[in-house]
């Protein structure tokens, strides 16, 4: 110690003390405490924000699911009307060639009607 006493760095020592430890912690404290009521009002803020965004998302995903569920009952209809149309169709053609039948069966019938009563 009496080395250090003589080549005067105790006093650099505690100037470097002061200025690299005590003195940026006391400046920062102050700096917080004046401050204090701004801090707290921009993490609330921030904490805001955060809950909004979730808030958002999760919004946004409830309606992109809601969405997915309206396409897939629109695809459903159309698959089911294209199925019925189809059926229709087929009804319409089969009431067609039985409407040919019967014409012949009753031109049938009555050729026969008429040979029946020739004789």
């Amino acid at each position: 110690m009496a080395k250090i006493q003589n080549l005067n760095l105790t006093p650099k020592l505690v100037m470097i003390l002061l200025i690299f430890g005590i003195l940026p912690a006391i400046a920062l404290f102050t700096v917080y405490e004046v401050g204090k009521e701004t801090f707290e009002i921009a993490f609330r803020k921030s904490l805001q924000r955060s809950a909004a965004t979730q808030e958002i998302a999760r919004t946004t995903e409830t309606v992109s699911e809601d969405a997915r569920q309206v396409l897939e009952s629109i695809a459903e209809m159309t698959r089911s009307s294209a199925q019925s149309s189809g059926k229709s169709i087929g009804i319409l053609w089969l009431s067609e060639d039985l409407e040919g039948t019967i014409g012949d069966f009753g031109r049938n019938l009555e050729k026969f009607l008429n040979s029946a009563r020739s004789v």
